[in-house]
Parts: structure tokens; C-alpha cells; sequence
């Protein structure tokens, strides 16, 4: 909580206080507001390209977004600017799509060059995770007398750098997702004293009268080249994709500037975890919800210097 993470801590969830129900950005930002005149939301909808109208200045003018619904493609006009929040996998897509990417893999797939900017969709980051089991002595399901407790073992900042790039000319066709999980060995090595650690952890004696025995990745499970081949063949993530339009300077790889607007345009934004250029040590929810939040800010102050 106050950026210390080592040991126990609180944690912390979108619960409201007084209700203890969920909070989501549909029940705290939409619903209060899903009445209000200039606020449209297409559902079904699948957002295709951003159609640039020119050339202002060295800028790329957004004039319009298309998008797929039912089969049929439509148009909506952008009268000030086009805010992206497609997400870390569908925004780099968005924007190659529209021009905005790397030319030669542009090309590759039909694509015209609207702006060069081979940093969208690179810088892909995750965070590992590896599961790790061992049954209590006390008598609950999954399995008839036994419950299992768990020990999820993250490398929260990984060494490793995907991307996420399209693979063809056809928007509803799904991006290419690159993870490169253990292209720097560190990772790896990571996992493998991870697994290590966890085993001493349940070996304490606070753990010893509840567990049992290990399941997984199971005792026979020992030296350090097999605990290697376990963490290659179980290592999945927490689903936390940052980083593929990250906010950096141009040349050293970012896609978008402090402004959140996308290098070489004039009105396009993104607003989404892709602009976090590094993993964070915790969920990312917190953060994507402050990112919006300054960016409506951002947007707010823009336009009220630039009616």
C-alpha cells in the first residue's frame, strides 16, 4: 500500500465500503452517467481503423473512426480528437490498422504507412506466474478428504519484452501475441528459486501441521533442471498486459508522448494500459483507473485552451 511490498500486507479490492458490493468502471463512471446527452455506447461494436482526413503541420489529422457491427461496416466522425482504449492487445492492432506502425510489417500485410513508428505494439510486458498446490488435512473438495491450498509464485517484473502485432489485414482477425517467456534467462532463474523459496515456506512450522504433502509440482520434483522443465511447461500470467504504446520519448521507444496523444498525430489519444511503459508490483486496476482519470483531465484543460 505504500509502495513497500515486502512481507504480508492488506489487500486491496474494489469493494464498496458501505454496500459491500463490487465496483466496477461500469457501476462507479457509466452507470451515473449513461443518461447524459453527449455520452453514446454502441455494444456489439468492433472499432476496425482510425481514418486520417491529412497532413497538418507534420501531423496526421484524425478525421473519422470505422467500425464492424452485424456484418456491416459504419463511420463516426471526429469532430475534436479519437481517444483509443482498446487495451495492451488491441490498441497496437487498432493503430497498424490505421497506418500507424512499423512500415515494412505494414506493407507486409496491405497496409498503407500513415506515420513510421516501429515502437507500436513492442515493448509487451507481463508478469509470470507459476502455480504451486499442496493438500490441507482438512476434509473439503476438489478432491473427497482433501483441501488444497495454493502458492502463486510471480515474477512481477520480468525480464522479458513480447509484442503484439497484426497478423493480417482483417480487424476481426486476432492480433499475434509474442510473449517471449524466458528469452532472458534471469526469468527462468527467477522461477526456479521461487519454487525453492515456496518449498522452505511451507517447510515452517506455521505450515507444517496444516499441509500435507506437496502436489505440485510434486516431490519428485527436485533438482534444479527439473524444477526448470516444471516452470517451462506450467508458467502462465496474470493477465496484466502494459507497455505496447508506451509512454516514452519517441526515440526510445514510445508510441505516445505526456499528453497521451500518439507521436506524429494531431488528436489521436490513448488511454488504456498499453501507454504503462514497465510493469507495476501489484494489479494494474488501480493504475488504469488513475490513467483515466488524469487523461479526462488532460482532455478537459486541452480543450478548454483550443475551442
Amino acid at each position: 500500500m505504500g509502495g513497500d511490498n515486502l512481507g504480508a500486507w492488506p489487500c486491496s479490492l474494489a469493494i464498496h465500503p458501505k454496500t459491500a458490493n463490487r465496483i466496477s468502471s461500469a457501476t462507479a463512471y457509466y452507470e451515473p452517467n449513461k443518461n447524459k446527452d453527449n455520452l453514446v455506447v454502441i455494444t456489439g461494436a468492433h472499432a476496425t481503423r482510425i481514418i486520417f482526413s491529412s497532413i497538418q503541420s507534420g501531423e496526421a489529422v484524425a478525421e473519422s473512426v470505422e467500425y464492424s457491427k452485424n456484418g456491416s461496416i459504419y463511420t463516426i466522425s471526429a469532430k475534436k480528437e479519437v481517444i483509443l482504449a482498446a487495451g495492451a492487445f488491441q490498441t497496437p492492432q487498432v493503430l497498424e490498422l490505421s497506418g500507424i506502425g512499423d512500415t515494412a510489417l505494414l506493407a507486409k500485410h496491405g497496409v498503407s504507412t500513415v506515420i513510421d513508428l516501429p515502437s507500436v505494439g513492442q515493448n509487451y510486458r507481463e508478469q509470470f506466474l507459476l502455480p504451486f498446490f499442496s493438500p490441507t488435512r482438512a476434509r473439503m473438495t476438489p478432491e473427497p478428504g482433501k483441501n488444497y491450498t495454493s502458492f502463486g509464485c510471480a515474477v512481477v517484473h520480468p525480464y522479458a519484452r513480447g509484442s503484439i502485432h497484426i497478423k493480417s489485414s482483417d480487424p476481426l482477425a486476432p492480433p499475434e501475441i509474442n510473449l517471449s517467456v524466458f528469452d532472458n534467462p534471469v526469468d527462468l532463474a527467477i522461477m526456479v528459486a521461487a519454487v525453492k523459496y515456496t518449498r522452505k515456506l511451507v517447510a515452517t512450522e506455521v505450515f507444517k501441521p496444516v499441509v500435507a504433502q506437496e502436489v505440485v509440482p510434486g516431490p519428485s520434483v527436485q533438482t534444479d533442471e527439473e524444477i526448470e522443465e516444471y516452470v517451462r511447461n506450467a508458467v502462465g500470467t496474470t493477465f496484466h498486459p502494459v507497455g505496447t504504446a508506451a509512454m516514452l520519448p519517441r526515440e526510445l521507444g514510445g508510441v505516445v508522448d505526456a499528453q497521451l496523444k500518439v507521436y506524429g498525430t494531431r488528436n489521436v489519444r490513448v488511454v488504456d494500459a498499453s501507454i504503462i511503459p514497465v510493469q507495476i508490483s501489484a494489479h494494474p486496476l488501480a493504475t488504469v483507473y488513475a490513467v483515466a482519470e488524469k487523461a479526462a483531465d488532460i482532455i478537459k484543460l486541452a480543450n478548454r485552451f483550443h475551442k
